[in-house]
């Protein structure tokens, strides 16, 4: 898949977990520690970058199978110009499965998608770098698409990605569940909230730049998954079962 906008060149490229180099794993330590984000007033260095080793990427997103690297390359100067870390996972499960057995409930059966990383070059922003690399990601038997992120434009493309808008209420009904059995450690017992689509996950990251994009949305009646308190994280899920806009 290609994307282009005046003479740079964005390819995009899917990798298994066992096929990603030292090399590239290196440069998306660099990506991710460069153009990420700032620790906020809670987090361990406020005011300094967020980052991430090469070997701590391998061991927290490449390590079990099931897991891949997406990475957009700009071909005219080999420079990285976004990457997405992601697992597949199956989901069998029953809506309210944690309760007593009364009258139906509706199944949640096929794969999941989840991105468990999203960093695009500042450079490369706001040209659908962000949204290709989740498309490049997906594949025609997923029933379901989420991430996990404190940047409201991360849910835009991956909406963007899965030509659908997130379903609040079925994010509500299985974000739980599939946070449960998504394989990402720091959110296996977390819970959504009933005001907000979020999750605490203890990531004090900067939201000043957040705020004030969600106070914007929010004003043009384009944001619906609420605000973020210090260390939590939106939680957005597309229901990829139907053809149709939620």
């Amino acid at each position: 898949m290609l994307f282009s906008e005046g003479s740079e060149v964005v390819s995009y490229c899917k990798i298994a977990h066992s096929k990603v180099s030292r090399e590239l794993l290196g440069k998306c330590s660099a990506l991710f520690s460069q153009h990420y984000g700032v620790w906020g007033l809670r987090g361990p260095r406020p005011g300094l970058p967020v980052t991430m080793s090469a070997s701590a990427l391998r061991r927290a997103l490449l390590a079990e199978d099931g897991t891949f690297l997406v990475i957009a390359m700009d071909e005219d100067t080999n420079t990285l110009a976004g990457h997405a870390f992601a697992r597949r996972f199956p989901v069998s499960a029953l809506e309210g499965a944690e309760l007593p057995k009364s009258g139906n409930r509706v199944p949640l059966e096929g794969f999941a998608l989840w991105i468990t990383q999203l960093v695009v070059n500042k450079n490369y922003r706001r040209r659908g770098v962000a949204a290709h690399l989740i498309s490049t990601a997906l594949d025609g038997k997923d029933i379901c698409a989420g991430l996990v992120t404190s940047h409201p434009y991360a849910v835009r493309a991956l909406e963007n990605a899965c030509r659908k808008a997130c379903n609040v209420d079925f994010t509500f009904r299985w974000g739980q569940t599939i946070l449960g059995i998504c394989g990402v450690e720091y959110l296996r017992e977390l819970v959504v909230t009933n005001e907000n689509c979020a999750v605490n996950t203890n990531f004090y990251v900067d939201h000043t730049e957040v705020n004030q994009i969600i106070e914007r949305m929010g004003a043009e009646g384009r944001w619906f998954l609420g605000s973020l308190e210090d260390g939590e994280e939106f939680v957005a899920v597309v229901d990829l079962r139907s053809k149709l806009y939620s």
